[in-house]
């Protein structure tokens, strides 16, 4: 197979040598090639056996990306390890549960699952600053609080003594700071319980996976040392994404000057509300000493006039990677259109009819939304328009009310203990049974 060529920035980031490296990575501008082809060179100059190499990003879908690209550039047969860093985390948990006093078999938990859990607590607690009508609000709000917790490897404890200072005056703080401490107090209790249910009945959740797999390395350092050997190179993608646990987790691994490369751009850290952490891409040279910074700036995607608007905006940006994104040479020149709408039915009529008036063919077209909850109103204008919709991702199919009606009624028929699918069913439009008469019935 013929390869595309390389710019020289991109040809300069595959031959860097066995030391560490950081490639920042404007939109559009090949990172996932690099690293295929940074991959290869490592194998076929003979630095490293394609075993030896470890490659770790944010997603499944990231990960299987990733993996087709080094198949592709290195053979079907390729021994690369690609997965995600919480899959890695996993990986290591499994491996040693021995280590970690862990039963033989903890059961991952999902999202249904670990709602459950707390909502068969929720009622030993009590809420003053906290609407308790509204348990999904204080539910979602206790799994956030417990996964940041994981995410910055902090104790619940801590984080309750430290709301407790300030909700007491003892740390001068503003009204508004106090009262969040106040209602982030009330939480730190359900949390507790939370993590204690968890070990009592063997489960662990994906934040749990990397503290896991941090508190083994801390106390073994036999075993980073044993995966540094098994995995001394080792290619970071999706960087901006990773969370104070993961870096740790990674440094605990790999020590100041080892084969680290780290792709990332801060440009597109969009999981802040997931626990990724900026500090990360920013310090990436303080964390991994002594780190060289490689720049993709080269878009292959867009055309000059979308490419100077991003260069605008990112300028505005105090604290950042320096960066200025090109046009590749040739590229097809890029429209930009604006509207104000008074509302979100207007904004989706907006969008509807202009792609309705472009007509066919319908799959060149693509709307990126803020929010999931803009989508509905998108698609509906679309199909009153007769125009063809696709939702991407499964998360699309499962918004639709009636598939999350019918996914609760396989779960009622399935599940051991199908809590939040039945309520789901019983607050419905076919029952509308209220939260206070459900709270006596469970009690």
């Amino acid at each position: 197979m013929v390869e595309s060529p390389l710019t020289l920035a991109q040809q300069r980031a595959v031959d860097h040598p066995l030391t560490p490296l950081f490639v920042v990575a404007g939109a559009g501008s090949g990172k996932t090639t690099v690293m295929a082809r940074r991959m290869s060179r490592i194998v076929d100059s003979g630095q490293a056996r394609a075993d030896q190499l470890l490659g770790l990003t944010f997603s499944n879908k990231a990960a299987s990306n990733l993996r087709e690209r080094v198949r592709t550039t290195l053979g079907p047969d390729s021994d690369v390890r690609v997965t995600t860093y919480h899959g890695f985390g996993a990986s290591l948990v499994d491996d040693h549960r021995l280590e970690l006093g862990l039963a033989a078999r903890t059961e991952l938990l999902d999202t249904a699952r670990a709602w459950q859990v707390l909502l068969d607590v929720f009622d030993s607690f009590e809420f003053t600053l906290r609407k308790t009508g509204r348990r999904g609000t204080i539910v979602k709000a206790a799994l956030q609080l417990a996964s940041r917790c994981a995410d910055h490897l902090v104790d619940i404890a801590l984080v309750a003594a430290d709301c407790e200072r300030i909700a007491s005056g003892e740390v001068p703080a503003s009204d508004k700071t106090r009262l969040t401490a106040k209602k982030r107090l009330e939480l730190c209790p359900l949390v507790a319980t939370y993590q204690d249910r968890k070990r009592a009945l063997g489960l662990l959740d994906y934040g749990d996976q990397i503290v896991l797999a941090v508190r083994l390395l801390e106390a073994n350092p036999a075993i980073a040392e044993s995966l540094r050997e098994r995995f001394p190179v080792v290619l970071l993608d999706e960087y901006q994404d990773t969370n104070f646990a993961q870096r740790r987790l990674l440094q605990l691994i790999y020590p100041a000057g080892s084969a680290v490369t780290a792709v990332g751009d801060d440009m597109q850290s969009i999981y802040g509300f997931r626990g990724a952490h900026l500090r990360n891409i920013l310090d990436f040279e303080h964390h991994f000493p002594p780190a060289v910074e490689a720049r993709l700036e080269t878009n292959f995607r867009s055309g000059d006039a979308l490419v100077e608007l991003a260069n605008r905006i990112q300028a505005q940006v105090g604290e950042a990677r320096p960066k200025r994104l090109v046009a590749a040479d040739g590229a097809a020149p890029t429209a930009i259109e604006c509207f104000v709408a008074g509302d979100e039915a207007s904004e989706a009529r907006t969008i509807a009819e202009s792609i309705a008036a472009a007509g066919p063919p319908f799959g060149e077209t693509a709307v990126l939304c803020r929010k999931r909850r803009l989508i509905g109103p998108i698609v509906e204008a679309l199909r009153a328009l007769d125009v063809p919709v696709e939702v991407i991702g499964l998360g699309g199919l499962l918004m639709r009310p009636e598939i999350v009606d019918l996914l609760a009624w396989l779960e009622v028929v399935a599940a051991d203990d199908p809590t939040v699918a039945t309520l789901r069913l019983l607050l419905g439009p076919r029952y509308r049974i209220g939260l206070r008469d459900l709270a006596t019935i469970a009690r």
